[in-house]
């Protein structure tokens, strides 16, 4: 969900929470629909290197993390899982690291824009555990 908040004239109002800081993405043409699709982005992203297994789709809000009225983007992402790293302990924490290839589009245009390798943290403990969004993996 995101949140926007508006003052009692209806102008935004930007937030400075790190954790809550939404706004809108600024387009440059009249086109308000995204022109990309799972089939179009898997066909770009094998010219781009993708072998087509393990694959992922999803859309993601960036924000850019300032508080301004155009504050952020939306990206199409294909993930494809390459490596999993399985930590698993019987006491103390476990860990289990997935790593990707990641093929980012910008959605409204179906352009191609880049290839990064990434990773996602899942660990645990008796007590408690988390699971990482998709972070860059060097």
């Amino acid at each position: 969900m995101i949140g926007i908040s508006l003052d009692e004239n209806g102008n935004y109002i930007p937030s400075h929470d790190r954790f809550n800081n939404n706004g809108f993405e600024k387009l440059n043409s009249e086109n308000r629909t995204f022109e990309i699709d799972k089939t179009k982005a898997i066909s770009i992203a094998k010219e781009h290197g993708l072998k087509g297994e393990n694959v992922s789709e999803f859309l993601k809000w960036e924000s850019f993390n300032n508080a301004t009225f155009y504050n952020g983007q939306f990206k199409y992402y294909i993930a494809e899982l390459t490596d999993q790293i399985d930590e698993i302990k019987k006491e103390g924490r476990s860990r289990i690291t997935s790593k990707f290839n990641v093929y980012s589009f910008n959605p409204w245009t179906g352009e191609f824009l880049e290839t990064k390798k990434m990773k996602q943290i899942k660990e645990w403990g008796k007590d408690s555990g988390f699971t990482s969004d998709l972070l860059p993996d060097e």
